[in-house]
């Protein structure tokens, strides 16, 4: 993701930084052994990249103007697909049946208040 922001594929800060919450928080949930929860912010990611990628239709020449990269949010094909594509490839190296995901193991042991069970 930051070599397509390093070459003004991905644009607009605060997008760019929106696409990196969702990536930490995937990274985070993978850590934790939560696979649910990285496919839900692999795919909000994807939705993400989506939303904002550019229109075949607008003109090439504007698009090739990057003066307003920084507040502008934009993904370009190239973006898309790349980035895509490795999210895509990670969803499919998970576990397919939750193997260990510990989310659903937490809300089993959920109390009616909404609060974690001890072990």
């Amino acid at each position: 993701k930051h070599q397509a922001a390093a070459q003004r594929w991905l644009c607009g800060r605060e997008y760019i930084s929106d696409l990196d919450k969702a990536l930490d928080r995937a990274n985070a949930a993978f850590a934790k052994g939560r696979t649910q929860r990285v496919r839900e912010e692999l795919r909000r990611f994807s939705k993400q990249l989506s939303d904002k990628r550019r229109d075949r239709s607008d003109s090439s020449r504007e698009f090739a103007r990057d003066q307003d990269c920084d507040e502008r949010p934009r993904v370009t094909d190239d973006a898309y697909y790349m980035l895509t594509a490795n999210a895509d490839y990670i969803l499919s190296k998970l576990p397919k049946n939750g193997g260990g995901d510990r989310d659903e193991k937490e809300h089993q042991q959920r109390d009616p208040n909404g609060k974690a069970g001890k072990d």
